[in-house]
């Protein structure tokens, strides 16, 4: 049985949903930073989630434990003569299946933003950089080196682009640390709420909320598309070279050529040895900022 609702604000788009009560503990927790100020009097999108094969284990504990259960998430839009009809989707791993949250594809988002997977930041002299690279890349170890140096991180995981502003928004999704990362900082991370889970390819992932792993960053508002880094690793010595933007995958509604006139139309490629550690390539990405 549903016990209650959680309400979402995801860049204007209104999101009511209901669960059973460690679930919406657990929502809570994955988009914090995006919980509504008071209760949406008309959302745009209804979801409910469960584990139907076992609701007492929960829709995010088994999304976590990779355990093959069966979920569902059913999803309404509102349109203006009322309700749409409910989709419903069933699945046991979350691999090929659209997220609800945030509603990139199910709402009027998916005709004004454009995401993709990278890191946005802020630099310290206020423009806006996006690195971008292959998983366990060192994305987020690297960013979390540049936040050390005066950069702010305004989203980890996800690039979020405005057609219509042309900026970078926030997305405050949890920031997760794996490998030597998370071996550095595990002490400090024991005592703040997370949540684990595991990566075949890199083990035990320990996932934090940003305002528990950056306290001192508050505020982090839209950035201009200013920057846009390539990092990759392979053998040799660092380097970096600018290049021309190539085609970028964005995941959007958005005709392509309109996204297209946002984005840099240079980009920074920097390469690094496969072993060096954050501040090696954060000492590269600054060199090539600097060039």
């Amino acid at each position: 049985m549903k016990v209650g609702y959680v309400d979402f604000n995801f860049f204007g788009q209104s999101v009511r949903m209901s669960g059973e009560e460690h679930d919406l503990v657990d929502a809570r927790f994955f988009y914090s930073g995006h919980l509504a100020m008071s209760d949406a009097d008309a959302p745009d999108l209804l979801v409910d989630i469960s584990c139907c094969d076992l609701p007492q284990r929960g829709f995010f504990t088994s999304l976590l434990a990779k355990d093959r259960l069966r979920k569902r998430i059913r999803l309404s839009a509102r349109t203006e003569e009322g309700w749409g009809e409910p989709r419903t989707t069933e699945f046991t791993s979350w691999s090929g299946v659209s997220s609800p949250l945030p509603p990139f594809r199910d709402s009027s988002l998916w005709r004004r933003v454009a995401t993709y997977s990278g890191t946005t930041m802020t630099m310290p002299d206020g423009r806006g950089m996006v690195i971008t690279g292959n998983n366990y890349v060192g994305k987020t170890a690297t960013s979390l080196q540049l936040h050390e140096r005066g950069y702010g991180l305004i989203s980890d995981s996800v690039v979020v682009l405005d057609s219509e502003s042309g900026e970078l928004l926030p997305y405050l999704s949890p920031i997760g640390y794996r490998r030597e990362n998370l071996r550095r900082n595990y002490d400090w991370i024991s005592t703040v709420p997370h949540r684990e889970t595991i990566s075949p390819d890199t083990g035990l992932v320990v996932l934090v909320r940003p305002e528990d792993a950056l306290p001192e960053q508050s505020e982090r508002d839209p950035v201009p598309f200013d920057v846009l880094v390539h990092l990759r690793r392979a053998g040799g010595e660092s380097s970096s070279t600018v290049l021309s933007t190539p085609d970028i995958g964005w995941y959007t509604g958005v005709p392509r050529n309109v996204v297209d006139s946002l984005v840099p139309q240079n980009i920074h490629a920097v390469t690094v040895p496969e072993n060096a550690p954050p501040d090696e390539v954060a000492d590269q990405i600054e060199k090539a900022m600097a060039s």
